[in-house]
């Protein structure tokens, strides 16, 4: 479906989350579970990237610190920098976009 066997499990549970906000910190939980191995490429980020910044502005500091370590054990497994920047940037601002390319 989205091509990374990693987060395919959880692909029910995080469209879930969209139409249910109040589920993102128990979805963030079982992600921060995950190891990644597979690359991470754009159809990954485009269903993760929402999901991470609704983490990201939880209230619960637990539930932004495992967001961050997704995105952190995310970023080691990505293609692009320029990638991960263009996914968030749209949400969070364009500050991420002077990170050299990859």
């Amino acid at each position: 479906m989205v091509g990374n066997r990693d987060i395919e499990p959880f692909i029910p549970v995080m469209v879930s989350c969209i139409a249910r906000p109040t589920e993102v910190p128990d979805c963030v939980h079982k992600l921060g579970a995950t190891t990644f191995v597979q690359a991470v490429e754009a159809p990954a980020l485009s269903i993760m990237t929402p999901l991470l910044i609704r983490g990201l502005k939880e209230r619960a500091t637990a539930v932004k610190r495992k967001a961050a370590l997704i995105i952190d054990n995310m970023a080691k497994v990505l293609l692009s920098a320029t990638l991960l920047c263009v996914c968030i940037s749209q949400h969070i601002g364009s500050g991420c976009l002077n990170l050299p390319h990859q």
